[in-house]
């Protein structure tokens, strides 16, 4: 009897010492619960008295499954001791107690195939409190799987600990993996550059289905992805990814390094804020060469995807509201329903691309409400071979570059009879596209169309595109319906050139730039005026200045200015306006509010335009003025005018008049 007594009293004094124990953990009883499974049946493991891992140890709680994990004794699993000590490949760990949660960890998981979920399905969160982080996580995957469900929550709790250095999950060792459909929350990174605010794959593989919020860092707010790793944001039943409310120096939402890939097929990147790449940033590869290795940071878009949302832009205070790709970094984006939208930034809204001689693609994907001070949509910067496809740029606004706004030797190609460049607005130059500095931009296809300028004092040009010491070339696009100036504002810029393109500039090596433009439609363009008496309002469908602009087999029409109502040639720029047998080059319809219905000319004695036209139709052009077709101020000695398919010529060769009248070119 005395000796039972005393071995009552040893115990009791055993669990009173427990209690008190100040082993670095905050000890919630009943918190956690290891099972496995047998035979289809989850079991806890249990030592023999019923508790896990032993007397010897308290309560499991989140952070002391690592102990538990290391404990050298062989639990029970439903009364039969395993034949393994602690946590095992394919256990799961069940939080079954939301009250008082507080965990110093970190966990370290190195087995493959951990589930952390909830006993009941409610939802259930892991906060961290005092304590010393190893690994600069709370939870640590080395090397292991780890599946976290949707209603667990996980909170580092940084900004409390004060701590600059703490991701809430981080991702080492060989091939780790995790699947996240619950909630990562309150992760600090911006005391060390190579971590992420919610998550650090700093190798292998994260699938995103859940959600990253409220995180910070110095590169990868939400998520930094390291060399050679690869995460994907997807929603799949039952859950929503997100990437939300982050911020960083670079990458907001997302930091993809040098030689690593980021995947999104669905999901959304919303309301992240950095100084560049506010949703995503994709580091520069190496710099050296041509970048010929291409091995910056990669992201592929896809599907459904949305790298910003109405009230939920991402924004930068530099470069790349949505995205920026930096040098030899790559973009591919091909999904009918995937979106870049209401992003900010100083350059490039929606995205900004710095890739000199790497390859990248956008197909089917909607830019749209994106604004920046330079390119509201997208913002190209010695991206040598960017190529769009089915691509829509719609509703974006910038100073300059509405939709899009490319320099420095850029190559922009539009292949694609989907491209659409539309309703986008600026507020000086360029409504559609902005493009100079040696940039080369070709459209084959597409339609460039109700883009805008509505400067109202320093003046507009280029409603619809906007070129200036480039190339361009265009086959089989449509450019209408673009325009220069509010209408029925009563407000007059000092002045309007071009409301469909505006053509200028000199080539590097002092050479004329090219502009040719074949099989295409030049339609409803307009510069709007609230007096006749403006003169400076010039080409309604094409103004061309100091540059070559051959057009040929195209249909100008119903295009309006105060002069040159289809077109205005300038200074010494030289026009070769061409029409074959199969297919008719037409002025139509066109109208001037002063001179020149379908074409205008000005210049002086010493700097003349030329002209060269042949095979040309012009009909049911209007002026208020001189030149209901033609009006010819001033041309180069050089030029030659053949009689167009219809109408009369008969005065267009007899330059020293310098003014054809309507009756002469008119059917």
């Amino acid at each position: 009897m005395k000796q039972s007594m005393k071995r009552s009293i040893k115990q009791i004094l055993i669990l009173s010492f427990l209690l008190i124990l100040p082993i670095g953990h905050s000890v919630v009883y009943g918190q956690v619960k290891i099972q496995r499974q047998v035979n289809g049946t989850w079991y806890d493991l249990t030592t023999r008295s019923g508790s896990y891992p032993n007397y010897s140890y308290p309560p499991v709680t989140f952070a002391s499954v690592a102990a538990a994990a290391a404990y050298s004794d062989r639990p029970y699993v439903n009364g039969t001791r395993s034949t393994n000590s602690g946590l095992q490949n394919n256990d799961r760990i069940v939080i079954t107690d939301n009250d008082g949660t507080s965990e110093t960890g970190p966990i370290t998981i190195s087995k493959t195939g951990i589930q952390i979920t909830s006993s009941d399905g409610s939802p259930k969160t892991i906060t961290a409190t005092s304590g010393t982080y190893s690994n600069n996580c709370l939870l640590y995957i080395n090397g292991g799987s780890v599946t976290i469900d949707g209603a667990i929550t996980l909170n580092a709790n940084a900004s409390s600990l004060k701590n600059t250095q703490l991701s809430v999950v981080r991702l080492a060792g060989t091939s780790p993996s995790l699947t996240l459909s619950g909630t990562l929350t309150g992760g600090n990174t911006t005391g060390n550059s190579s971590l992420g605010g919610g998550i650090t794959v700093g190798a292998g593989t994260a699938t995103i289905n859940g959600t990253i919020q409220n995180c910070s860092a110095q590169n990868g707010g939400g998520v930094y992805v390291a060399q050679a790793a690869m995460i994907t944001v997807e929603t799949v039943e039952g859950s929503d990814a997100k990437v939300q409310y982050n911020n960083a120096d670079n990458g907001g939402g997302i930091y993809v390094a040098k030689g690593a890939t980021a995947n999104m097929t669905s999901g959304s990147i919303i309301g992240n804020t950095a100084a560049n790449g506010g949703g995503a940033y994709l580091a520069a590869g190496d710099q050296t060469g041509h970048y010929d290795t291409h091995n910056g940071g990669k992201l592929n878009i896809s599907g459904t995807a949305q790298i910003g949302g109405e009230g939920q832009g991402n924004t930068a205070s530099s470069n790349g509201g949505g995205v920026y790709v930096a040098q030899a970094a790559t973009i591919t984006v091909e999904g009918s329903d995937a979106k870049v939208q209401y992003n900010n930034a100083d350059n490039g809204g929606g995205l900004y691309i710095d890739t000199e001689w790497s390859e990248n693609s956008l197909g089917a994907v909607t830019i749209k409400n994106n604004t920046a001070v330079n390119g509201g949509g997208i913002y190209l910067h010695q991206s040598y071979n960017t190529t769009f496809g089915a691509i829509k740029v719609i509703s974006n606004h910038a100073t300059k570059g509405g939709g899009i706004y490319a320099d420095n030797w850029s190559g922009l190609t539009l292949d694609d009879e989907n491209v659409s460049i539309s309703k986008n607005t600026s507020s000086e130059s360029g409504g559609g596209i902005f493009a100079k500095g040696g940039t080369h931009l070709k459209i084959s296809n597409g339609t460039i169309s109700e883009n805008g300028c509505y400067e109202t004092s320093g003046g507009s040009q280029g409603g619809g595109i906007y070129i200036d010491g480039g190339d361009i070339t265009m086959n089989n696009a449509k450019i209408s319906n673009n325009y220069l100036g509010k209408e029925d504002t009563g407000a007059e810029d000092s002045s309007r050139k071009g409301a469909g393109l505006f053509i200028t500039g000199i080539g590097l090596n002092g050479d004329k730039i090219q502009a040719n433009i074949s099989g295409c439609t030049i339609s409803g363009n307009k510069i709007n005026y609230s007096s006749a008496a403006n003169q400076y309002y010039y080409g309604g469908g094409i103004y061309v200045q100091y540059s070559t602009l051959k057009i040929s087999d195209c249909t100008i029409s119903e295009n309006q200015s105060c002069k040159g109502g289809g077109v205005t040639v300038s200074g010494n720029a030289t026009l070769i306006a061409e029409g074959t047998e199969d297919n008719k080059m037409t002025f139509t319809s066109n109208t001037a509010a002063n001179n020149g219905g379908a074409l205008w000319t000005e210049g002086s004695n010493d700097v003349a335009p030329t002209l060269t036209i042949t095979g040309v139709t012009f009909s049911t052009n209007t002026s208020k003025g001189s030149g209901g077709a033609i009006d010819i101020h001033a041309v180069d000695a050089a030029s030659e005018i053949m009689p167009p398919t219809t109408g009369s010529a008969a005065e267009i060769a007899v330059f020293a008049t310098f003014v054809v009248t309507a009756s002469a070119l008119e059917e």
